[in-house]
């Protein structure tokens, strides 16, 4: 019941926001995991091969546990331990300029694996999203993005940079990674010099 009332109030608040450009986005939802340093668990979920956001205005999508306790939207940073999660996805179709469009709303059940892998720090875009990166040791890096805007904050989230290159010390950061345009997929990467 409480889930039931967190996915219909979910609803109402999308209800009162217009949505941008973008694909209509239906049927069967799946969970991709994106694994970035550190041992952070991030991901990036899609819907018949679109990627969905929380942040562009087009895609809501909002994760429970196992005992439907809301956790976050897909454009927080979220930290998973290993178990059962279902990530409840809305979405608008926008297919006529002047339509706010239907509204859709899907369930997909995942698992969140024990073992994932240190040292990479490859992010697909298409979304709005924050991830944390952990540097264990200063390390510089070079940047390359494809229809994909992106800055870096530092643990306080304060503004660090935009740029190609740039060197991290020791520390937590976060990355904001964003599609330019609605329902327009880019990639984001980082690599270590």
């Amino acid at each position: 019941m409480t889930k039931l009332l967190l996915i219909a109030l979910l609803m109402v608040s999308l209800l009162l926001t217009a949505c941008g450009g973008g694909d209509s986005t239906t049927g069967t939802n799946t969970s991709d995991y994106l694994i970035v340093a550190g041992n952070t668990k991030g991901f990036e979920m899609k819907s018949n091969g679109k990627v969905l956001s929380g942040g562009t205005g087009c895609i809501s999508a909002r994760i429970y546990d196992s005992n439907a306790n809301s956790l976050a939207l897909s454009n927080k940073v979220v930290d998973l331990t290993p178990g059962t999660y279902t990530a409840v996805f809305t979405s608008r179709s926008s297919t006529s300029p002047n339509s706010i469009g239907a509204l859709y709303t899907t369930e997909s059940t995942f698992q969140v694996p024990a073992v994932i892998y240190n040292n990479l720090y490859s992010i697909t875009a298409g979304t709005t999203q924050l991830y944390k990166l952990t540097i264990s040791q200063t390390t510089s890096f070079a940047m390359s993005r494809t229809q994909t805007a992106s800055s870096l904050y530092d643990e306080n989230l304060n503004y660090i940079t935009t740029s190609d290159t740039f060197t991290l010390n020791t520390g937590t950061y976060y990355l904001l990674a964003y599609s330019i345009n609605c329902g327009v997929a880019g990639s984001f990467n980082m690599a270590e010099l």
